[in-house]
């Protein structure tokens, strides 16, 4: 179950910089400041949301195997 809960977090951190990269492209395109911030805001959310998912299942590492 933490594999899936630790790839789900990764999801999130990669949406909300996806997320926060739309908010950065917009400002070249339509420069409306309110929903620049908005959207900015939400994808750091989302990026910050699958942080701590991360970091509470701690790190996808394999097992050790003792072949000796």
């Amino acid at each position: 179950m933490k594999g899936y809960l630790y790839y789900a977090g990764k999801a999130f951190q990669i949406l909300g910089m996806g997320t926060v990269v739309v908010a950065f492209i917009s400002f070249f395109a339509e420069p409306l400041k309110g929903d620049m911030f908005k959207l900015t805001f939400l994808g750091l959310i989302e990026f910050y949301i699958g942080y701590l998912v991360v970091a509470y299942t701690g790190q996808k590492v394999e097992e050790e195997r003792n072949d000796g």
